[in-house]
C-alpha cells in the first residue's frame, strides 16, 4: 500500500552522501556548462562560477559553453562531454542568434544523447521569460522559426531540474554538481542502467519492489535516492521513506499506514 502512494512531489529527504567511486571522477570525465550570461546579472556570474570551482573540487573538467555571440555549433566541444549544466535565464531571449543556437543544442541534445541539467535564474520552468521578448521579434523574422524557439524552450521547461534562489545558491550548486556525478556514473554503470531500465519498464497495476543488495556503507541508500530524483516527476505524487524497517520497528505498519492514508 505504501508504494502505491508513490506519485509526483518532489522528495523531502536530503540527499546522502555519494559513493567515494562517484565522488572521485576521473579527471578525463568533462562536463558542459551553458550559460548566457553577459557579466551584467552578478546573480548569474556567482552561480556559474559556483558551479565552475564545485565541477574542479569533484576533479572534473568544466567545458564552459556560452550561448550568446556564437554563430555556428561548437561540435568538437560537445563532442568531448556526454552531460551538461545549464542555466536558464532571461539572458536567453536577449538575441535572436541566441535563440537559434539553443535550438542547435536541443537538437544536438535528442541525436547524441546528451544529458542536460537546467537550473532556472530568476525564472521559473513554466515562465522562461519569454512571453514578453517574443511579440518583438513577430513582426522582423519569420514566424516558423518563432515557432521552432517555443517549442524547444517548451521542451527544455519539461526537463527535471533545479530551481535557483539567492539564499541556497552555493548549496544548490553543490546539489546540482552531484546530480551530474550521478549522471555520469550512471552512463558508466551497467548495473545502474539495468535499474533504470526496470523501473522504467511499463508495469502493471500492483505495486512492484526493484531491491539494491550490498553490504553497509557502500552507497545503497545514496543509489536508491538518486534514482527517485530522476524517475518522481514521472509520478503524480511520491514519497521517499528511508529507513523502512527501523520505522516498522518503531511505529508498527498499522501506525505507518495511518501516517500515510
Amino acid at each position: 500500500e505504501i508504494e502505491r502512494c508513490r506519485k509526483r512531489m518532489r522528495p523531502l529527504t536530503p540527499l546522502m552522501e555519494l559513493p567515494s567511486s562517484i565522488k572521485h571522477l576521473s579527471r578525463s570525465e568533462c562536463v558542459l556548462v551553458f550559460s548566457c550570461n553577459d557579466k551584467f546579472d552578478v546573480d548569474e556570474t556567482q552561480f556559474t562560477e559556483a558551479i565552475l570551482k564545485e565541477l574542479h573540487e569533484r576533479e572534473l573538467t568544466p567545458l564552459r559553453y556560452n550561448l550568446s555571440g556564437r554563430e555556428n555549433l561548437d561540435v568538437d566541444m560537445l563532442y568531448r562531454s556526454s552531460v551538461g549544466i545549464m542555466v536558464v535565464s532571461n539572458s536567453l531571449a536577449h538575441s535572436s542568434q541566441t535563440l537559434d543556437h539553443l535550438v542547435s543544442i536541443m537538437e544536438y541534445r535528442k541525436a547524441k544523447d546528451l544529458v542536460i541539467i537546467p537550473v532556472y535564474l530568476k525564472v521559473t520552468p513554466s515562465d522562461i521569460g519569454l512571453e514578453v521578448v517574443f511579440p518583438q521579434y513577430q513582426s522582423s523574422i519569420q514566424a516558423d522559426r518563432v515557432q521552432k524557439w517555443k517549442a524547444f524552450m517548451t521542451e527544455l521547461a519539461s526537463m527535471d531540474g533545479h530551481q535557483w534562489t539567492k539564499l541556497t545558491q552555493f548549496m544548490l550548486a553543490k546539489k546540482v554538481v552531484k546530480n551530474i556525478c550521478f549522471r555520469l556514473h550512471v552512463k558508466n554503470s551497467k548495473n545502474l542502467i539495468r535499474i533504470l531500465a526496470l523501473l522504467n519498464h511499463p508495469q502493471p497495476s500492483e505495486a512492484k519492489i526493484e531491491g539494491i543488495w550490498g553490504m553497509a556503507g557502500i552507497g545503497k541508500t545514496s543509489i536508491a535516492t538518486e534514482i527517485f530524483e530522476i524517475l518522481a516527476p514521472q509520478y503524480d505524487s511520491c514519497y521517499f521513506l528511508q529507513d523502512f524497517h527501523l520505522m516498522c520497528q518503531r511505529k508498527g505498519l498499522r501506525q505507518m499506514r495511518d501516517d500515510f492514508f
